[in-house]
């Protein structure tokens, strides 16, 4: 019979095609384990990359082996480290110079204030208060730091005053104010020469406009006037009332406060005067200076 002639035959052929077949899928399955061994090391390289690229420069990639993935990923690993350091040095030199900065410019506030025995950190307050008011207004901590540095710079046209005139222990003539009123202009001249800080020119040159138009240099009015010059404003003469002058004694802080209030929307941005007055409220304004504290405790 042919089928019992070729039944041996026919079983071999079967059993080779399944002993194939599992041949194959024994080497696919293979195939995708050494594949996945190769590939799991490098999408992890690959994500630490994408990460570092983002900004954590912690990420690190442990391959195990002497192949040439695992001096990869050890390469990757030290070139991580390096950067890591290497921004860390950086941050502590920004940090330093932004100190020098910060340093730079209170010694050369506290040189213009020096001229008069009465306004001496005068413009150390001003900055106090002035960031006071900024973080009460919810201005951002970019714009705030921006408010500080302006407010301790916002008199240094005082430098180009004749002494006898900002010294002087009476009240001046109409002559001496007009040239008491050139300062806001000489500053901004003075700090026009640093490209880098012509953002702080508007808070000097106009921090002694008036909401109704009727201040200087330039008569703005309203909205015209910057923001940086409003808080500017309104710090300044809230120091100017809560120290001692040649032509007043200190006065309390909360009635500084609420005589201020009495000229919002004329001289002041009343947004401005509001958050002098919550932050006076919250403590979050400290009045500074010896004669306001005596003036307090009073």
């Amino acid at each position: 019979d042919v089928a019992r002639a070729f039944a041996a035959a026919t079983q071999m052929t079967r059993t080779s095609w399944l002993v194939a077949a599992l041949a194959v899928a024994l080497a696919v399955v293979a195939a995708i384990l050494a594949a996945n061994a190769l590939s799991r090391p490098v999408r992890a390289l690959a994500e630490s990359v994408h990460r570092m690229s983002e900004g954590d420069l912690s990420q690190r990639v442990e391959v195990p082996g002497t192949f040439e993935l695992a001096e990869l990923a050890e390469g990757f690993n030290h070139m991580g480290g390096e950067l890591e350091k290497s921004i860390e040095k950086l941050k502590l030199a920004a940090r330093e110079n932004q100190e020098l900065f910060l340093n730079s410019i209170r010694a050369l506030a506290a040189a213009v204030d020096a001229k008069d025995p009465y306004t001496r950190g005068h413009s150390e307050r001003v900055a106090r208060y002035s960031v006071a008011i900024a973080r009460h207004l919810g201005q951002p901590v970019e714009e705030v730091r921006k408010v500080r540095i302006a407010a301790l710079l916002h008199d240094v046209g005082k430098i180009g005053i004749d002494d006898r005139i900002l010294r002087k222990p009476t009240a001046l003539t109409d002559d001496e104010f007009e040239v008491m009123k050139l300062h806001p202009v000489k500053g901004a001249l003075i700090m026009g020469q640093i490209p880098q800080l012509k953002w702080i020119i508007p808070g000097m040159k106009y921090h002694h406009e008036k909401w109704d138009g009727t201040g200087y240099p330039d008569g703005l009015r309203g909205e015209e006037i910057p923001m940086l010059a409003r808080i500017i404003s309104v710090a300044d003469t809230f120091d100017a009332m809560t120290t001692t002058r040649p032509y007043q004694k200190a006065m309390r802080s909360d009635y500084v406060v609420s005589r201020i209030k009495t000229f919002a929307g004329t001289r002041y941005d009343t947004r401005v005067t509001d958050a002098l007055d919550q932050a006076l409220a919250s403590h979050d304004l400290e009045v500074v200076g010896e004669a306001a504290r005596q003036a307090v405790a009073s």
